[in-house]
């Protein structure tokens, strides 16, 4: 009984700190961009004077970085829509345009978002939405079938 009140606890905790992020996330974001000129000149008044420029031209710096690996998961993530969607679509799956769009969406958190793709995908053709039926001819390459 010990170990089943341990996982209720950890799923609870578990969806509980996912749902605080899911929302505390998306408002502190439509603020910062909101309020996003504002931030420098706070900051700015709120440390000593001898460090100020220093930081602000780190702060300035950070900013600048971020946005270009933004603006280069944005390109990566289009190129994968875009060749992940070709790819399916030639291997005769169904829903190969949405799953392509799919696995390029999902791919803005690294190597998670891939898999994530790639397991919808697999998901649609083990359940048999795949235009052509691959079942049937797999006793063709079935070692125990060549005797």
């Amino acid at each position: 009984m010990t170990g089943l009140t341990n996982s209720v606890g950890t799923v609870i905790g578990l969806a509980t700190s996912v749902t605080i992020v899911a929302v505390t996330v998306p408002v502190m974001l439509f603020y910062m961009l909101k309020d996003g000129q504002r931030l420098m000149p706070a900051l700015r008044r709120l440390m000593p004077a001898k460090h100020a420029d220093q930081t602000m031209n780190i702060l300035s710096q950070m900013s600048q970085t971020l946005s270009h690996y933004i603006g280069g998961q944005v390109i990566e993530c289009l190129f994968v829509m875009t060749f992940t969607s070709i790819g399916f679509t030639l291997v005769g799956l169904k829903y190969g345009l949405l799953l392509g769009i799919f696995a390029g969406m999902c791919n803005i958190i690294p190597y998670v978002g891939l898999h994530w793709g790639l397991a919808s995908r697999d998901r649609c053709h083990w359940y048999g939405v795949s235009s052509g039926d691959f079942s049937t001819h797999r006793h063709h390459y079935c070692s125990a079938d060549r005797r």
